[in-house]
């Protein structure tokens, strides 16, 4: 995690022996993706092929100028994203809602499992309990 004055940043490099993405955008959570809640919005990132992809669940239309990108090397994929501060309601100037939870598919009708951290954010019931993540000078 990082952030400058203008955009927060987020990167994940997860061990992954098989990746696998099919679903349309909206259902990224059945197979390899990321799931990160930023405030109110919760952020699909998948590899589809060789082309990453992006959904937001709070405003689906509206990714303004989120940065993303999505690399497989090996037996890793590697979930990058950067969100313009003006997107992210604030509490305080400075503190938002933040949870990730990492999606896995090696194939068949359903994901093999999931990981999160700290709330289980792919229950839309638990997504007020993640905790505020601060952002703060050295």
């Amino acid at each position: 995690m990082a952030w400058d004055k203008d955009y927060f940043y987020f990167m994940a490099d997860v061990t992954d022996d098989t990746q696998r993405q099919t679903q349309p955008p909206g259902t990224f959570w059945r197979e390899d993706s990321l799931q990160l809640q930023i405030g109110d919005n919760v952020y699909d990132l998948a590899l589809s092929g060789s082309d990453p992809m992006i959904f937001n669940h709070g405003s689906p239309k509206n990714l303004g100028n989120v940065l993303y990108a999505v690399k497989r090397e090996g037996g890793h994929s590697r979930y990058e994203i950067g969100i313009p501060l003006r997107m992210i309601p604030m509490f305080g100037g400075k503190a938002f809602r933040f949870s990730f939870l990492v999606n896995d598919s090696d194939g068949g009708e359903v994901r093999k499992g999931w990981m999160y951290w700290p709330v289980d954010i792919g229950n839309p019931d638990k997504r007020n309990d993640s905790p505020m993540l601060v952002l703060s000078e050295k």
